[in-house]
């Protein structure tokens, strides 16, 4: 069961990384982010994005790796 959670966790996490880098292409994403005052992101918040989009792939290659790590310790059945 464990796997299946840290998979579906590590699927949210590549669409939340997909959505910040259109919000950094200027796609009218705006109203999904950033509290939903701009329809496009201006340039001083696309800055920020960025950081967002490299958070969520260290997350990903976190869950991935306690993912191969909790199997590595169960004995098989």
């Amino acid at each position: 069961m464990a796997t299946a959670e840290a998979t579906l966790l590590c699927i949210i996490l590549i669409f939340l990384a997909i959505f910040q880098l259109l919000l950094i292409a200027g796609l009218p994403l705006g109203r999904f982010a950033w509290g939903g005052r701009h329809e496009v992101l201006p340039t001083h918040l696309r800055i920020g994005t960025p950081d967002e989009v490299q958070t969520a792939d260290e997350d990903r290659t976190t869950v991935k790796s306690c993912q191969s790590a909790d199997s590595a310790a169960l004995p098989s059945v």
